[in-house]
């Protein structure tokens, strides 16, 4: 086991936040990053299946809770989800804490600093048989949001627009 003097950690503590963001937002920085390299769902199941379940968790450990509002799926919300994949949402997740039906862990991201967290996106970006859909899902709430496929994207798009 590694230790460390408590005065050095005070010290790389010191150095990472001095004249940069509250420590509390670079750990959450942090934690995004490890996020992007570690599944959130159970290993070994389907190939890409885990990365159906890392939106969430990037965002969740991106922002600071005192800034966002998040809440479990409505029920309009849990039909939706079941209609599009029920194996998937009515599958078993095991966590820590027991096993649950994937349905009951859905958590939906409302606002970030009291505005619809969409306000804050640039792009969407959806399987090409997926863009119609998208585009009718959010022309009602967001008009102006590009909703690109991944045909459309370039190793610098859609950023380069």
């Amino acid at each position: 086991m590694f230790t460390a003097p408590k005065a050095d950690v005070r010290a790389l503590i010191g150095g990472l936040t001095t004249g940069t963001r509250p420590f509390n937002e670079l750990l959450g920085a942090f934690q995004a990053l490890a996020s992007l390299i570690y599944p959130v769902d159970a290993v070994g199941v389907e190939e890409l299946r885990f990365f159906e379940q890392r939106e969430w968790r990037v965002l969740s450990n991106a922002l600071d809770p005192r800034h966002y509002t998040a809440s479990a799926a409505t029920t309009d919300e849990r039909e939706r989800l079941m209609s599009i994949d029920r194996s998937y949402f009515g599958g078993q997740v095991h966590m820590r804490s027991g096993t649950r039906t994937r349905i009951d862990e859905c958590v939906f991201l409302r606002t970030i600093r009291g505005r619809p967290f969409l306000d804050y996106a640039r792009h969407v970006i959806v399987p090409d048989a997926a863009l119609d859909d998208s585009r009718a899902i959010l022309a009602p709430s967001f008009p102006a949001l590009p909703v690109l496929g991944f045909s459309s994207l370039t190793p610098t798009a859609p950023y380069d627009r």
